[in-house]
């Protein structure tokens, strides 16, 4: 016999950023990709008008800091580097 159960389980951004935060290296990408394919499953509505809305965010709002940003950053500058050596 399988039993299957559902439960919804609200996390606060602080939660989530803590549990990412947590994760090693590949199950960080691993998130970024289940987010990406995530998003290809979204009935009218543009992932890519999502990605600039949150680009623009990041940008111009005051709840914005530099050290996120800073990590985008970081992240887009080793993943086109084409070295692929250590930094």
């Amino acid at each position: 016999m399988k039993l299957q159960c559902q439960m919804t389980i609200e996390l606060s951004l602080d939660q989530l950023a803590e549990a990412f935060a947590n994760l090693d290296d590949d199950s960080q990408a691993q998130f970024f990709c289940r987010v990406a394919a995530i998003a290809l499953t979204w009935k009218g509505f543009s992932k890519d008008m999502q990605w600039y809305y949150v680009g623009k965010h990041l940008r111009e709002c005051e709840c914005s800091t530099d050290d996120g940003r800073e990590m985008l950053r970081e992240i887009v500058r080793v993943m086109d580097d084409k070295t692929k050596g250590t930094p």
